[in-house]
């Protein structure tokens, strides 16, 4: 460092980006999740992550049968072992890519797993991904977040349409299958029978 030049502060809450390589129905799913709680798609990725990681201990555990090395998680010990398969990418058929960032406490543990799994942080974060969306409870969840923002008139219209189709088809429908119902199928508003 020469007289004269200053060092750059780093910024206490720098974010890290991370651009998983995943297949287009999981992309598809992602972006229409965000559409559906109109926040921006960064944001729902984030939190996907965020339930993988600190919100639904399942995931972890059902993950950990190919842990190739051993880490300890909270009060857990989780034994890895090499001859363990491998954790592939569930980047299969056509790909594409979603783009978020996260911050540094959220990377360094994504780090530590990729080390577990052996494989890229890009990659393990493409599995919490896929793991989280596929977590129906946790979608419950985070939709109802955002009808609690609708006012409840209507929310009640969408109950009173949802009992409606329950009754009309005998199927068990929840909010979550009815919003998704809605905005792939704007025009048309009856379940197909």
């Amino acid at each position: 460092m020469q007289a004269g030049e200053r060092k750059r502060k780093v910024r206490s809450d720098k974010k890290k980006d991370i651009k998983p390589i995943v297949n287009l129905e999981l992309k598809d799913s992602i972006y229409r999740l965000a559409y559906i709680v109109k926040t921006p798609v960064k944001d729902v990725c984030v939190d996907l992550i965020e339930n993988a990681l600190f919100g639904n201990e399942k995931v972890l555990l059902e993950l950990s049968k190919y842990f190739r090395r051993s880490i300890k998680i909270k009060n857990t010990i989780f034994r890895g072992d090499l001859k363990n398969e491998k954790l592939y990418s569930v980047a299969f058929g056509e790909k594409g890519r979603v783009s978020f960032r996260v911050n540094q406490e959220e990377y360094e543990f994504i780090s530590a797993l990729s080390y577990v799994f052996d494989c890229s942080v890009s990659a393990v974060s493409a599995v919490l991904l896929y793991e989280s969306i596929t977590d129906g409870v946790f979608i419950e969840k985070y939709v109802e977040t955002y009808l609690n923002t609708i006012d409840k008139s209507e929310k009640k219209e969408l109950k009173a349409l949802l009992k409606y189709i329950r009754t009309e088809t005998g199927e068990s429908y929840s909010l979550v299958d009815l919003l998704s119902y809605l905005v792939d199928e704007p025009i048309r508003w009856t379940f197909p029978s």
